[in-house]
């Protein structure tokens, strides 16, 4: 299955700013997803402690299972005034 990852934050000049298409098995979760994008750019190996994530536009947990077509948001820690 194929889902789309959207980086925000520093995080996403690792790939340039452009979503990232992920090719998954059937029942993998957003934890798997995470772990891909670490395997793609070492950079990103601790995201799951950083990061807070949404999948379809609704924030989730990192065990929550993602179906063929979602959209994976990976959310850092934002700052501003």
């Amino acid at each position: 299955m194929t889902i789309t990852v959207h980086l925000f934050g520093h995080y996403s000049d690792v790939f340039g700013g452009e979503p990232v298409e992920l090719q998954l098995p059937p029942g993998a979760t957003v934890r798997d997803v995470a772990v891909q994008l670490a395997k793609r750019d070492s950079r990103l190996a601790s995201i799951t402690e950083h990061c807070r994530f949404a999948l379809d536009e609704e924030y989730t947990t990192l065990d929550a299972v993602v179906t063929d077509g979602s959209v994976i948001a990976a959310l850092p820690p934002m700052s501003g005034g």
